[in-house]
């Protein structure tokens, strides 16, 4: 068994809408669409596919750590 799980660069279902909230928002209208890949660790550590259109926004993590790895 691997602990290994493959990434799906062209998921097959339809992605998850993001909206920022308008209270974080500094420029723009971003429109945001996430698929939801994999999650661990009670949903702790999570993978997936995010998209976002032009736009400015503060981001507010708290506890949480972010890894984001850029495709141009």
């Amino acid at each position: 068994m691997t602990l290994i799980v493959p990434v799906v660069k062209s998921p097959d279902f339809e992605p998850r809408n993001v909206q920022v909230a308008s209270d974080r928002l500094i420029a723009g209208t971003p429109v945001c669409k996430a698929w939801d890949l994999d999650d661990a660790k009670d949903g702790k550590v999570r993978t997936g596919i995010f998209s976002g259109t032009e736009g400015t926004n503060k981001s507010i993590k708290g506890e949480l750590f972010e890894f984001c790895h850029i495709l141009g």
